[in-house]
């Protein structure tokens, strides 16, 4: 009979591992074996406990508004680990790709004995609005986007009100565009080029910003 001996380390105490019609939770020697037509194996499986990695997440942002720029997600310990978003994988936490409310970030880390354990933390993805007098004015929004260059903003509820809207690359290079007293301005940008723009919103020593995507093959 052929003789095999194998290592196997238990993670925690929850985990198991199946040997001889059973499941195993301890530390030990156990034993195996398999017969066949033309040959036997007897396996020795020795069993090790360790603790699970201590692991823990705090990230630098706990709430993004819809219309700020991606955050690089950081801040699990030890490093080394891998992010999630609502259970998908990810390395960065982009506000305009998810709906408003809370979303779940994990953080899983798996050490040198291939045990993992995860840390979570919640971000809320809010919308920015405007107020006035303790009133709130509306959310504004952007439509189409991506888009070719031309574009409508839709004010909400800031009709007949002093709006200044600036323009911006991702160098910071600034596109000024002129002040606006109607509640919706359709914005026509020739001979821009491809990619992301920021657009900001002033109103009432408050603002907004937004990621403006422009893609020529749409």
């Amino acid at each position: 009979m052929q003789e095999v001996y194998q290592k196997a380390v238990l993670c925690g105490d929850q985990d198991s591992l199946y040997i001889s019609d059973r499941w195993i939770r301890e530390a030990g020697i156990y034993h195996d074996s398999i017969v066949g037509d033309s040959c036997s194996v007897h396996y020795i499986v020795e069993l090790f406990k360790a603790d699970l990695p201590e692991v823990s997440l705090v990230l630098p942002f706990d709430t993004l508004a819809k219309t700020e720029q991606a955050q690089v997600l950081s801040g699990g310990s030890p490093a080394g680990g891998i992010y999630f978003i609502d259970n998908q994988q990810a390395s960065q936490f982009d506000p305009l790709n998810y709906e408003a409310g809370k979303h779940l970030v994990s953080y899983l880390y798996t050490d040198e004995l291939g045990c993992s354990n995860l840390a979570e933390a919640a971000v809320e993805v809010v919308t920015q609005s405007f107020y006035l007098d303790g009133t709130e004015l509306g959310t504004i929004r952007i439509y189409p986007n991506p888009n070719k260059g031309k574009f409508s903003i839709d004010l909400g509820n800031l009709k007949n009100e002093v709006i200044e809207i600036s323009l911006y690359d991702i160098s910071g290079r600034v596109i000024k565009l002129p002040q606006q007293q109607y509640s919706r301005q359709l914005i026509e940008l020739e001979g821009l080029s491809d990619g992301i723009y920021f657009l900001r919103i002033e109103y009432n020593n408050q603002y907004s910003n937004h990621k403006i995507v422009v893609q020529s093959f749409l």
